[in-house]
Parts: structure tokens; C-alpha cells; sequence
């Protein structure tokens, strides 16, 4: 019944960057109105590292005996064809 949603904030776009925030929303199904809402600031900053993906990580992180956490993964790479870069956080 609950749906995650991963919504880039870009504030800026340059020729070596982005700059901007993510919210993450979990929403309810039914009525499609947020349950809970985190500002992640500067999430979506980027430059010769470039962020190439956001995705969800739902394994079932406890927290505690009744809570449980999710995670949020984002996807770096360079372009740099001598020096390839990939990194996963």
C-alpha cells in the first residue's frame, strides 16, 4: 500500500555540473498523498564524476523492533577512458 518516490530537485545545470536536492516520498497507494517526506540537500551535485543513476535499496533494514529503514542508492562514473570510475552509495 505504500509506493517510494525519488524526486530530483536540479536548482542548477553548468557545463561541468548539476547542483540540486532529492526528496524522497513515501506515498500512500490508495490516495496518492505523501506519508513521509526527507529533503536530501545536495544529493543530486555532480561534476567530472557524474551521478548516473538513483535507485532504492527495500532490503529490510531494522532499526529497532518496530522500525524498519530503506535505503537510497545513487550511481557515480567518469568518463575518463585511461582512468575508469565507478562507485556505488
Amino acid at each position: 500500500g505504500l509506493v517510494l518516490v525519488a524526486v530530483p530537485l536540479i536548482a542548477e545545470v553548468r557545463v561541468d555540473g548539476t547542483s540540486g536536492d532529492l526528496d524522497v516520498l513515501i506515498v500512500d497507494e490508495a490516495t496518492g498523498m505523501p506519508r513521509q517526506r526527507l529533503r536530501l540537500p545536495h544529493a543530486m551535485d555532480d561534476d567530472a564524476i557524474r551521478l548516473s543513476a538513483i535507485s532504492f535499496d527495500t532490503a529490510p533494514y531494522r532499526l529497532g523492533t518496530d522500525r524498519l529503514a530503506f535505503g537510497v542508492k545513487r550511481d557515480w562514473a567518469g568518463s575518463s577512458r585511461p582512468n575508469p570510475f565507478s562507485d556505488t552509495t
